[in-house]
């Protein structure tokens, strides 16, 4: 995904410390020059090594502000189509013709188009900005990449337009904006590290639609799933809306491949298919809609599938009774996929005329009976399934406080955030399995995207990716130079959408010399200085960063003590033989006065008591290639602290 993080100018010591920071990780920058200091410092943008943008939307000085970015050589102007005095531009620099939509303006984009078209010469950028309360409203802009004569960055922007944002690089536009967090220079704007987790834009267009979707880990992995593919095969947002059919409608653009439907629309995307599955048909709801082959809307039901993959993944026992907990939609896949797989539901609810309406819609697939909460005996059943909202974040409770489960007995929440919900605690006290409602997320997402692309996902290495996202706690990755925590944690920072933080990197910067320099010279002061730059920044930040650590930092007393302290502490590690050819060709110091091989085996030797200390002994085996570590990754953070 390309990206151009907007920043503003008025304060230019910050800006030069964000830059440093996003050097090598977004390749183009905005500078808003409100409020910016009169003249503005370019020389901070001259060392700037990627392309950088100037634009001034706003103020009685525009004209002039621009005039004097354009006089420097800016790469890019971005100039306003209602500007009054357009600057002169020198050779090589392009121009960004915009224009932005005020919120109930309501015009004709296409004549908008036109228009900017009229003043751009070869080369320029039109752009395109709607304004969208509604997602419907930000659809509006899609088309226009059919008709545009010249490069178009076109988006809307207002609470309806997010995802547009996401979607435009995959129909056309050379790039999408984005904010620093917390900063937002315009409205519905992403920050560059959630942006940094889209795939790269692909054929197709997905997301998750429902009445409140901005939590949802969906877009988590569907966006891991396609960087899997082999150039990229889509991109996916979530979207929030009040009417599912207006929405489908709006979004008939060919690019749109499907849509992942959450409440309250479940029965709503059943009724907008053309095409309906069985699951779905028979559950009277679809948590999935795809396009086939022939452009028509096939509805699915992959809750129902999905739970019951979880089941067998734990040794579900073949046709035991089954207690399923709720009467909604996603309630009644999972009891019409136990009735297809030959076990006897009891179908409870805090309703028991909806239970017993779900279960007279389904008796005909097999045994089912309906019951109130209390009217059941738990000691009959070998699995429950609860698939109501009960135990989130949202809506806490348990809805069998005051049951005792047998042991062994299978329970699965649906609800995934809490990891820990009370039902899945008290199943785990009274000697039951619990299973989170992440491990049904990824489950069904895997039927859905092997229905949109045909291909198949393992699940594990999703697991942990799901699994660390919900958790939210950072990540620490120590082992041995040449072992990929650089790498590694680089990239599993930008699947996640987390900042990154290499701390042999920060100490650079910090101190003004390289690691290589520094050490031959004065290794007791880096040692020093190691320890303090890591008690300093990792208490700083103890949610969502990914941390990788020089493999000495683990001899040092005070961090091992800092590091055991921290939930997700992984060693990555590699034979020695492995490491030496890494690290060939690196240019990194000597630290004995072995051989290359011999100190490697000396130093991993003498390290790793300390490094399964304070990881708890979670060790990441990373000796294959790049995609294997990865995989290995992801698989050893498939667990949730109680």
């Amino acid at each position: 995904m390309s990206l151009c993080l907007s920043l503003r100018g008025d304060d230019p010591e910050g800006l030069v410390r964000r830059l440093a920071e996003v050097a090598g990780v977004v390749p183009r920058v905005e500078i808003r020059l409100e409020g910016a200091p009169n003249p503005f410092p370019w020389e901070i943008m001259k060392r700037w090594k990627g392309d950088w943008i100037v634009a001034c939307q706003e103020g009685p000085d525009r004209s002039s502000r621009l005039a004097e970015a354009a006089a420097v050589g800016a790469p890019y102007i971005d100039i306003p189509h209602d500007l009054a005095s357009i600057p002169v531009l020198l050779e090589g620099t392009q121009a960004i013709w915009s224009w932005h939509e005020k919120p109930s303006q309501d015009s004709d984009l296409a004549e908008i188009l036109h228009m900017l078209e009229q003043k751009s010469r070869p080369g320029d950028i039109c752009k395109i900005v709607a304004w969208a309360e509604q997602p419907e409203a930000a659809a509006r802009v899609f088309r226009l990449f059919e008709s545009s004569k010249s490069p178009l960055l076109a988006f809307a922007q207002g609470p309806g337009g997010a995802a547009s944002r996401i979607w435009a690089t995959s129909l056309g536009s050379p790039w999408t904006y984005v904010c620093w967090p917390g900063e937002e220079t315009a409205p519905g704007q992403w920050n560059w590290q959630e942006a940094l987790a889209w795939s790269s834009p692909g054929k197709f267009l997905f997301g998750v639609v429902g009445d409140s979707v901005s939590h949802s880990r969906s877009p988590l992995l569907w966006n891991e799933a396609f960087r899997r593919m082999s150039g990229g095969g889509g991109a996916y947002a979530s979207v929030s809306t009040e009417d599912f059919p207006d929405f489908l409608a709006s979004h008939s653009h060919s690019a749109f491949g499907g849509f992942s439907v959450t409440a309250p629309f479940k029965r709503s995307a059943l009724d907008c298919a053309n095409k309906v599955d069985e699951a779905a048909q028979n559950s009277g709801a679809a948590n999935f809609i795809h396009r086939d082959d022939g452009g028509v809307w096939a509805a699915y039901q992959t809750d129902g599938p999905g739970a019951f993959d979880c089941l067998r993944d734990v040794g579900l026992v073949p046709e035991c009774r089954v207690l399923i907990l709720g009467a909604g939609g996603a309630a009644r896949g999972a009891a019409f996929e136990a009735l297809k797989c030959g076990h006897e539901v009891v179908l409870a609810a805090r309703c028991e005329d909806a239970a017993i309406e779900s279960a007279a819609s389904l008796g005909r697939f097999g045994s089912i009976i309906a019951s109130s909460l209390t009217d059941f005996d738990l000691s009959t059943v070998g699995a429950v399934i609860q698939a109501t909202p009960v135990g989130s974040l949202e809506i806490q409770g348990n809805l069998l406080e005051g049951h005792t489960f047998n042991e062994g007995t299978l329970v699965l929440d649906m609800v995934y955030a809490p990891a820990w919900t009370q039902l899945l605690k008290q199943a785990k006290q009274q000697g039951g399995i619990p299973i989170p409602g992440r491990k049904m997320l990824v489950r069904q997402m895997i039927r859905q995207f092997s229905i949109a692309t045909g291909l198949s996902l393992e699940a594990a290495p999703l697991d942990g990716l799901v699994a660390a996202h919900i958790s939210d706690s950072s990540i620490v990755l120590i082992g041995p130079r040449a072992s990929g925590k650089t790498t590694l944690g680089n990239r599993l920072a930008k699947a996640l959408g987390w900042r990154f933080c290499d701390i042999d990197e920060e100490l650079e910067l910090a101190h003004g010399r390289t690691i290589a320099e520094w050490i031959p010279n004065d290794e007791p002061g880096f040692r020093i200085a190691e320890a303090g730059m890591i008690a300093s920044i990792i208490p700083q930040f103890p949610r969502s960063t990914v941390f990788a650590l020089g493999g000495g930092a683990v001899e040092n007393q005070v961090t091992r003590t800092l590091l055991a302290s921290l939930p997700r502490v992984l060693t990555l590690t590699a034979p020695p033989e492995v490491l030496f050819e890494r690290s060939r060709g690196q240019g990194r110091p000597a630290l004995t006065s072995r051989n290359p091989l011999e100190e490697i085996e000396f130093l991993v030797e003498r390290r790793m008591p300390f490094e399964v200390e304070v990881s708890d002994g979670n060790q990441v085996e990373v000796s294959g290639s790049l995609n294997q570590a990865w995989d290995a990754l992801l698989r050893a953070l498939d667990w949730d602290p109680c």
